[in-house]
């Protein structure tokens, strides 16, 4: 190698990239590690290590079999010098994959525009989206969005989105699992679904967002229970009822982050006329790619 890299490289480094070494095989990580550190004293080779240190560290325990080990100090036997890439801006990377998936030509084609109630379905899709994936990790929001963009196939350009609550049950679909799962086999109240999506969303809730999380539990609610259900008259609600006597609506439950916005959901044109029979199933065969998919 000394003698390659002095005939060969007319002056210049030979440079080794290693990528992902931390989402290899702990044992297989280690020792990768001890066999490249053989090359190390040979002039001008370097080795650049594009890896997460703290799951390289506890692979370096792992095999070593003790978490009482420095892994710090141990990988100092192989790094000299160390930079780290910061975050990407909050969103950023969800745009470069909403045009790398080419959203576009779903939100902006020319049979689903002919259609009215859609024409805020991008804007909606993409604030939903910027607020549940902007935490996750990169890997996480390409699969999220590449699962979502596979279940626009199975749409029918006439088809009603819903981005808010469609956004939402494929989050959970990858992210909490069980309660997906839960939801999925109707194995669960409406007070408990309303327990478990505030634990989900507080994390997301603010002066920003407030509006957006009331809806989303509006719709999640509602589409649960007629999936649920059988019942479709107001009366047997378990979410809104009506008072006679002051000849209005009233809800049953209350919401866990803001009751006046809640009621103003439950009772707009939208959840009352159009979206008043809609099914939580109609989302989830789509995002279970149990329906249809179409192919142009």
């Amino acid at each position: 190698m000394s003698e390659f890299v002095a005939n060969e490289s007319r002056g210049k480094p030979l440079i080794f990239i290693i990528d992902e070494l931390d989402r290899c095989r702990p044992n297989y990580s280690v020792l990768l590690l001890e066999q490249i550190k053989h090359f190390f004293s040979v002039p001008n080779i370097v080795f650049v290590l594009s890896i997460d240190k703290t799951q390289l560290g506890n692979a370096v325990c792992g095999v070593y079999g003790s978490e009482k080990l420095d892994s710090n100090e141990y990988l100092k036997r192989f790094i000299d010098i160390e930079y780290s890439i910061p975050e990407a801006e909050k969103g950023k990377y969800f745009e470069y994959l909403y045009d790398y998936f080419d959203y576009d030509t779903f939100f902006k084609s020319a049979e689903r525009n002919r259609y009215s109630g859609f024409e805020y379905d991008k804007d909606k899709f993409v604030l939903t989206g910027k607020m549940f994936l902007g935490n996750l990790t990169l890997r996480q929001q390409e699969k999220i969005l590449a699962h979502t963009r596979i279940t626009f196939r199975t749409l029918n350009y006439d088809n009603y989105l819903i981005p808010t609550i469609f956004i939402f049950l494929v989050y959970i679909k990858m992210i909490h699992e069980r309660f997906y799962s839960a939801l999925s086999n109707k194995k669960l109240s409406i007070i408990e679904i309303q327990e478990e999506f505030f634990q989900i969303v507080h994390p997301f809730i603010d002066d920003d967002n407030k509006s957006l999380c009331v809806e989303i539990e509006a719709y999640l609610l509602k589409f649960y229970e007629n999936f649920k259900s059988e019942h479709k008259s107001r009366g047997h609600s378990e979410i809104i009822g009506w008072d006679s006597t002051e000849n209005k609506d009233v809800l049953k439950i209350d919401s866990k982050i803001d009751n006046n916005l809640f009621l103003k959901r439950l009772t707009n044109g939208k959840l009352s006329q159009d979206y008043s029979d809609m099914k939580l199933s109609y989302f989830l065969s789509k995002l279970n790619l149990t329906d249809n998919i179409k192919i142009n």
